[in-house]
């Protein structure tokens, strides 16, 4: 009996330990990416495109405790998908802009002190 309450407790435990440390580890990974993305490089030779924003891998450490889990894996996704985005090349200027369309929707639904992190410091 003294063996499942000690079971219980130590499964309890870490149950509240991993829900304290919620975001442990997501600050310097989606940090990190967000700030190695190149802006610029993926806005190309493209005439028409406009990505003004620069990630600041600090400002980005500092909001990222104020976002919920949810918005931690929408920003995961919004990072992902910039990063994954080919250099804007002039003859798919159509495609790409389409698909950097697709990438801002995870971030378009966020708090607004998440929201920081994607915001433009330009």
């Amino acid at each position: 009996m003294i063996k499942t309450i000690v079971a219980v407790a130590k499964g309890v435990l870490l149950v509240l330990f991993s829900l304290s440390c919620l975001h442990c580890g997501a600050s310097e990974d989606l940090c990190t990416t967000l700030a190695g993305i190149d802006t610029k490089a993926k806005v190309g030779n493209c005439k028409s495109v406009e990505i003004s924003e620069t990630f600041d891998k600090t400002k980005c450490q500092a909001a990222l405790p104020k976002c919920s889990s949810d918005e931690v894996q929408k920003l995961t996704q919004f990072a992902d998908c910039i990063k994954a985005l080919s250099n804007c090349d002039a003859s798919k200027e159509d495609a790409f802009i389409g698909e950097f369309i697709i990438c801002a929707a995870y971030g378009s639904d966020l708090s607004k002190e998440c929201k920081t992190i994607i915001e433009s410091t330009k």
